[in-house]
């Protein structure tokens, strides 16, 4: 059981678990949380607020065993977005009243927003929700040994989900600070069904193969995919402070009114109502085989999915969902993927390994509100093909080193909702990963680094080809050092990326940052334990995302400091 406070900000967390067992084979486990507090900015709301209970039935018998597992989930966080800034000679700099580490503005001053449903209907909402998720899942798990190396293995999910997502996202900086308020649009998404099911099925065999001993696999996935959601998107001005904004009107007068309505937003382009279920059916086949030093892996996917629903977008006339715009969802598409890789144990302290892949991932309600997905049309996959060439190392002085390098090419086609923009781009990364722990006495590191030389090979603007792709740092890197000195443990986690560029055109730097997490843990016996942690320790101003246009701008949170309360038994 573990009691969480914050010392800085407002919050209350508590989690617990408990398992045992019932009996000859049958045994459970229950865990979970509950939190409340101000969320990692200070908000001055409740807007952290819920929880989840977790919990599984096993029973084991001499072939295998059986599982039953349940979750319930109740939960809320803010949603926190970029804020207003500006770009001075291509660098970011911030405007006066908002510090964006700390930055809210759904406040008690923008209480409530009204929409409408996907019915039509009105619907009032508190800004308190947030991003709110209610998710119940179910689940069977079960794994057979069926004899002569046969194995049996399914898992099954079904799971509702569904809730809101609420956040405000700036339209403009307020002429660069110098107005008295900004324009800030309301996402107000009603996650109206999510919900899914799963199946896995694998059946497997051991058996020996050309002197060494070989693993056949293969399964079918089976899966349901609901995506129903309900967009709108009115605009306010808001005053700028962080953490105290209030609604007014153009003239800089207080207001509870928005000065756009999600039915003229962008031109009335936007506010959209959709629902539609996309079924994946894959088959895969998998061999492994190990014979002295060598391990071979080689394995196939086919994934198949089909897409079928609707759309309907806004009418600004009529205030209304529009019959004459509904769009019919209807579309297959499908893709083979593979992997293969070679591990070769040179000596007992090294390995040299590479491997050639191929994966897929489909767009899914990315698509929506562009070609036509009837059928007439091909519709975009988002591909990537990699090579990887690498070693493993360590002795016995408690020292390992991992270093893999990497060729990726990847096609991509997206959306961006807050420039309503389809992409469709091609890049190249290559680089180096870099892995390594060292252990000795009281001390443990571990460290990572990332280098990557990325390019855009292809885009629908011509004058992109050849740019960095945005957000894409040469280097990000990790160092986690700890020390135990009796019952009292102390470390840190120091999280590092060179300057990157906000935007595709590569005219706004993102400038590099460390940010160091830092946590001690003293034993006050042997099932109690006291914690303190520290999230961005030195309270570093780290910029992760860009507006484009540079009128917006993501920062890491500020500082957070918490107490934990651990106990056994």
């Amino acid at each position: 059981m573990a009691l969480t406070g914050g010392l800085d900000h407002r919050l209350w967390r508590v989690e617990a678990d408990y398992g045992g067992s019932l009996g000859r084979g049958t045994s459970f486990h229950i865990g979970g949380f509950q939190r409340q507090g101000e969320g990692g900015r200070p908000t001055g709301r409740t807007l952290e607020q819920g929880g989840q209970i977790k919990a599984n039935l096993t029973q084991t018998f001499d072939a295998g065993y059986l599982r039953l597992n349940l979750k319930a989930l109740d939960d809320r966080t803010p949603s926190l977005m970029p804020v207003p800034v500006q770009v001075v000679n291509g660098q970011i700099r911030t405007v006066a009243g908002i510090d964006p580490r700390q930055a809210f503005f759904l406040t008690s001053g923008l209480p409530a927003d009204t929409t409408v449903d996907r019915h039509g209907n009105p619907v009032t909402t508190s800004t308190r929700d947030g991003l709110r998720v209610k998710s119940f899942a179910i689940g069977l798990e079960t794994r057979l040994d069926l004899g002569q190396g046969w194995t049996l293995e399914d898992r099954f999910r079904r799971t509702s989900n569904s809730g809101r997502f609420m956040a405000l996202f700036p339209a403009d900086n307020g002429n660069n600070g110098s107005n008295a308020f900004f324009t800030g649009t309301l996402f107000n998404t009603s996650l109206d069904d999510l919900g899914n099911t799963f199946n896995d099925l694998k059946l497997s065999r051991k058996f020996a193969l050309a002197g060494g001993s070989a693993t056949v696999l293969g399964g079918l996935f089976n899966g349901v995919q609901q995506v129903a959601q309900t967009w709108f998107w009115n605009q306010y001005n808001l005053s700028f402070s962080n953490n105290g904004a209030r609604v007014v009107d153009a003239a800089g007068q207080p207001s509870t009114l928005p000065v756009s309505s999600g039915w003229d937003t962008w031109g009335g382009c936007c506010a959209r109502t959709f629902d539609v279920q996309y079924t994946q059916t894959s088959p895969y086949l998998a061999l492994a085989w190990e014979g002295g030093p060598v391990n071979v892996d080689l394995s196939v996917r086919r994934d198949g999915q089909r897409a079928s629903g609707y759309t309907l977008a806004g009418n600004a006339q009529t205030r209304n969902w529009d019959p004459a715009s509904r769009q019919e969802v209807d579309y297959k598409v499908s893709h083979t993927s593979y992997s293969g890789g070679v591990n070769y144990a040179v000596s007992s302290d090294l390995a040299v390994f590479g491997r050639v892949s191929n994966g897929v991932a489909f767009s899914a309600d990315r698509l929506l509100y562009g070609n036509p997905l009837d059928g007439s049309v091909p519709v975009a996959i988002n591909e990537i093909d990699q090579t990887e060439l690498g070693l493993k190392w360590r002795d016995k002085s408690g020292l390992s080193l991992f270093v893999t390098a990497f060729d990726a090419r990847t096609n991509e086609s997206n959306y961006e909702v807050t420039t309503r923009t389809f992409t469709a781009n091609r890049y190249r990364a290559r680089g180096l990963e870099l892995e390594g722990a060292y252990a000795s006495g009281p001390w443990r590191l571990t460290a990572g680094a990332t280098w990557t030389h990325a390019r855009i090979r292809s885009a629908n603007d011509p004058a992109l080809v050849g740019n960095k792709p945005r957000r894409q740092a040469a280097l990000v890197w990790q160092l986690a050092p700890s020390y135990t000195i009796g019952d009292l443990e102390l470390g840190a986690a120091v999280v590092g990326s060179g300057k990157s560029y906000g935007d595709d055109a590569n005219t706004i730097t993102m400038k590099a940052y460390a940010v160091v997490n830092a946590f001690a843990n003293y034993a006050l016996t042997e099932k109690i334990m006291l914690g303190l942690s520290a999230n961005n320790l030195f309270d570093k101003l780290a910029y992760t995302e860009i507006e484009g246009d540079g009128h917006a701008a993501r920062a890491l949170n500020g500082r957070t400091l918490r107490a934990t309360l651990k106990i056994d038994f």
